[in-house]
């Protein structure tokens, strides 16, 4: 059996830029950035579960974040609202947050086996 629950990648399906979500949030002036840093959220947040976690180096989880991935905080503040409000995302109050999409994936691969 291959390894899918490997930390190196996720299940990306051919229809995921066609999801409502995704089309929405591609509505949205800078969109296509937002889709870009939820891409790469989601690719971090896989490696733990389907959470990113604030680890109290800077201020807020969103300052992290940006850090991280190379955007303003400004940007990733506004995907994370976004997400929110297409509910892709769980907040877990200030400390973390929950990639819906990861949990998909997780539970697909457990009814799998």
């Amino acid at each position: 059996m291959t390894d899918i629950q490997s930390k190196d990648h996720f299940i990306l399906y051919t229809d995921f830029l066609d999801g409502l979500p995704i089309k929405a949030i591609r509505k949205f002036a800078g969109g296509d950035t937002y889709v870009i840093v939820y891409l790469r959220m989601l690719l971090k947040a896989q490696a733990c579960k389907g959470y990113i976690r604030h680890q109290r180096i800077l201020p807020t989880l969103s300052e992290e974040i940006a850090l991280e991935l190379g955007e303003t905080k400004e940007t990733v503040t506004a995907t994370l609202s976004i997400l929110e409000n297409c509910h892709l995302i769980e907040r877990q109050g200030t400390e973390s947050i929950f990639f819906k999409q990861c949990q998909t994936e997780q539970e697909k691969v457990i009814d799998s086996e």
